[in-house]
């Protein structure tokens, strides 16, 4: 009886084993998006945005260079919660014209490339901007490419890594390669 229980313990403990380092490699897993531009296997910032307790969203920065040296970046957005392709698109003009101190309506051209390219998102749906040069954002839904915005890219990219950004704290920890979890 003692050796099969100690048999029992040790089969668990082997499962559990392999389940650790499955999840441990899955979560070190390349996304599409990146994994042909850069080298890094780990993101060089990452902030989780919450409201009151709840976490909404996490926010990573991938990168080769840190601090960002050049272009060759992306941003990726990993969702807690649902929010409507509306609300996202909502949500991305007003932060853009409150950082901007413009009116919404200036930014018309840039709603409408935003409401082709944003999905409603799920728990788990992951969206990623990638910088491809000097004003043009490809944009991808879980690893799909989903368009390029190539307007107000900077002030896109401004609502979480700018001092302007509504969490200044945040986006001084995704440029400043720190990490939460």
């Amino acid at each position: 009886m003692r050796i099969s229980v100690i048999r029992h313990v040790g089969v668990q403990c082997f499962i559990l084993g392999i389940l650790l380092l499955f999840s441990i490699s899955f979560a070190n897993e390349r996304h599409p998006e990146y994994s042909d531009r850069i080298e890094a296997h780990t993101p060089t910032g990452c902030v989780n945005y919450k409201f009151l307790f709840f976490r909404l969203y996490r926010a990573e920065l991938w990168s080769d260079s840190y601090p960002l040296l050049d272009n060759n970046y992306g941003l990726t957005l990993i969702y807690d919660y649902e929010f409507s392709q509306h609300e996202l698109v909502w949500a991305s003009i007003s932060e853009m014209a409150r950082i901007s101190n413009r009116p919404k309506s200036t930014f018309d051209s840039t709603r409408i490339k935003l409401e082709q390219i944003m999905r409603t998102v799920s728990k788990g749906d992951r969206f990623t901007a990638w910088k491809i040069g000097e004003n043009a954002l490809e944009f991808f839904f879980n690893g799909d490419p989903v368009g390029i915005l190539d307007e107000e890219v900077d002030l896109f990219l401004a609502i979480w890594l700018s001092e302007k950004s509504r969490k200044p704290e945040l986006a001084k920890r995704l440029l400043g390669g720190k990490c939460n979890s």
